[in-house]
């Protein structure tokens, strides 16, 4: 059965699904041959993250095949959220994850970000703002809101792709370290040049770490 992709968007859980993320699916849909379902979830002030494991939850109970969770910036955070919350529950979790710049630590404190400001694409203030919105009442190192912060545990098999001159790189470099040790099968497609990467094939990386 062929497999299905899941994607998530990305828009630091305030910016709806813009031009640039359907160039994502696109490609997603050609390099892969795979069904791609675009939740269109509900966004922060009145969305939350529980109404998006929701939708999840539902989408997910309606794949008998082959599941693969993808997504970029806040998408890729929920996405890696989603598969801790699941595992957690003893569900069922996606076959693959494909996380693209992921946004793992909405905290922004990672040392590391300073060296890379100013980011062309991404404030940090301005980040930490869309990410308490989303958060609510929960902190913003709560694993459901910062899911790199969290149980990195029994995951799925997980491939980064990251820019080197993004502000989440940092992150992701720690989320890589801390991945290994845990039985994760990690791997890190880095474009050491370029900002914000969103290409699921493409352009020049380094395979290996970021």
């Amino acid at each position: 059965m062929p497999a299905t992709i899941l994607y998530l968007h990305g828009g630091a859980y305030v910016h709806p699904l813009v031009a640039p993320h359907w160039w994502i699916v696109d490609r997603l849909v050609r390099v892969s041959g795979a069904t791609v379902i675009v939740p269109q979830y509900e966004l922060a002030p009145h969305g939350s993250v529980e109404e998006a494991f929701a939708l999840l939850d539902e989408l997910a109970r309606r794949v008998h095949g082959r599941l693969v969770l993808a997504g970029d910036s806040a998408g890729a955070g929920l996405a890696l959220a989603w598969t801790q919350r699941r595992r957690d529950a003893g569900e069922r979790l996606p076959d693959a994850l494909q996380l693209f710049s992921p946004w793992l630590d909405t905290t922004m404190t990672n040392p590391g970000i300073a060296a890379l400001e100013p980011d062309p694409m991404l404030d940090r203030e301005r980040l930490i703002a869309s990410a308490r919105s989303w958060a609510r009442d929960r902190a913003l190192d709560d694993p459901l809101i910062s899911p790199g912060l969290g149980d990195l545990a029994g995951l799925p098999p997980t491939v980064v792709h990251q820019g080197g001159r993004d502000l989440l790189h940092p992150d992701a470099l720690r989320f890589g370290r801390r991945a290994a040790p845990r039985a994760v099968r990690w791997r890190c497609a880095a474009t050491p040049t370029a900002s914000t990467t969103s290409s699921p094939r493409g352009g020049r990386r380094r395979r290996g770490r970021c």
